[in-house]
């Protein structure tokens, strides 16, 4: 029988060996991991949408402003954490309509990010 790595053990085969980058997974609503060599893995939770219509495209938008986010920082692992959970945020948007219209303004992904208000 195959024995599948989980999401834990995949990360920590990136963070400990001598690989330079950044990796990120997306989980759906398990959130995100983010990790490199010599730091602790980042786990970023899923923020909670008001309604699920279209996952399509979630995780492009996720590593589009994660990305985004990523080269107006400083590059810090504090601003890669902080990147995420914005790009998580942004993400639970999306889903909550058909198509790329359930993107919306930096000002309302943010309002989300600061209600902490992640999926279980």
């Amino acid at each position: 029988m195959k024995k599948y790595l989980s999401s834990d053990e995949v990360m920590k085969f990136f963070k400990d060996n001598d690989y330079k980058g950044l990796y990120i997974m997306t989980l759906g609503e398990k959130g995100s991991m983010i990790t490199k060599k010599g730091k602790n893995t980042l786990k970023i939770p899923a923020f909670k949408p008001q309604t699920v219509i279209d996952e399509t495209g979630a995780g492009d938008v996720y590593f589009a402003i994660f990305l985004y986010e990523l080269l107006i920082s400083d590059g810090s692992w504090e601003s890669i954490e902080n990147a995420g959970y914005i790009a998580s945020s942004a993400a639970s948007f999306l889903v909550e309509k058909i198509g790329p219209v359930g993107v919306k303004s930096k000002e309302q992904i943010m309002h989300r990010v600061k209600s902490k208000n992640y999926i279980n």
